[in-house]
């Protein structure tokens, strides 16, 4: 069922579907992207006594593009307002893919006790990448000017495609949000994070390598790491069922 609801003065779509109630589990998808991503992946979770939410964040999907800049810190606002005001009396799991997954991990370890258990998908934001995509953003800024024509916008996306730097053309109008979500480290987050953890990652990850899920996953103090075989960054679509086995199993542990 679509539904909306205004969170933080934002108005964000969201889907509900209720499974008998109960445990809720949130899904926060990444950049570019939006709630149906989720689907092949829900539909293949088991059916029980869960209610599985898919949000469009702010700016993305059918969801309210801000007025203002956002930074992690405030989508992780906006996701904590919707938990509680959405589903304040379940044990609710979150599970972040990429961009998701930084809020999710900053949810975390910002409100230990709001979470019964975390899942994170192919996350981003370690320092050893920002030097890296650094250069990125300052090589998109700088290709920017010769590419203001129509006829000349073609060869800019291969170009931005090229260098790395396809998130941040493909959303001009949150190129600042997303200056300030890459460029903080969310490493440091990791000791804080006390919820049980499952690491998913696509073992041919190219957008975010497997060094660092295998990092994330040691440095999470309850963490554990499932790798997709002949998966990418988009391993819960390409392997729905291995996904949905995988998180199932996990949210059944007690």
């Amino acid at each position: 069922m679509e539904k909306r609801i205004v969170i933080h003065g934002i108005l964000i779509s969201y889907r509900e579907e209720k499974r008998g109630g109960g445990d809720a589990i949130v899904f926060l998808h990444g950049w570019r992207s939006n709630a149906a991503v989720w689907r092949p992946l829900i539909d293949c979770l088991e059916t029980g006594i869960r209610t599985f939410y898919s949000l469009d964040l702010p700016g993305f999907g059918m969801s309210e593009m801000p007025k203002e800049d956002l930074a992690l810190s405030d989508y992780a606002d906006i996701v904590t307002g919707f938990v509680e005001t959405v589903c304040p009396e379940s044990n609710v799991v979150l599970v972040g893919h990429s961009f998701g997954a930084r809020i999710a991990v900053k949810i975390a370890a910002r409100h230990p006790k709001q979470l019964s258990k975390l899942v994170v998908i192919g996350s981003g934001g370690a320092l050893m990448h920002q030097t890296e995509r650094t250069a990125k953003k300052i090589i998109a800024k700088l290709v920017k000017p010769f590419f203001r024509a129509r006829f000349m916008q073609p060869i800019r996306k291969r170009i931005y495609a090229h260098i790395g730097a396809e998130d941040y053309v493909e959303a001009p109008e949150l190129k600042e949000t997303f200056i300030k979500i890459v460029g903080e480290d969310i490493a440091p987050l990791f000791p804080r994070v006390t919820a049980e953890t499952l690491v998913i990652w696509g073992e041919k990850d190219d957008m975010a390598p497997l060094a660092y899920g295998k990092r994330m996953a040691a440095e999470i103090p309850n963490a554990r790491l499932a790798v997709v075989k002949d998966a990418g960054h988009y391993c819960f679509v390409e392997k729905p069922e291995e996904c949905a086995r995988l998180i199932d199993a996990f949210v059944k542990e007690k």
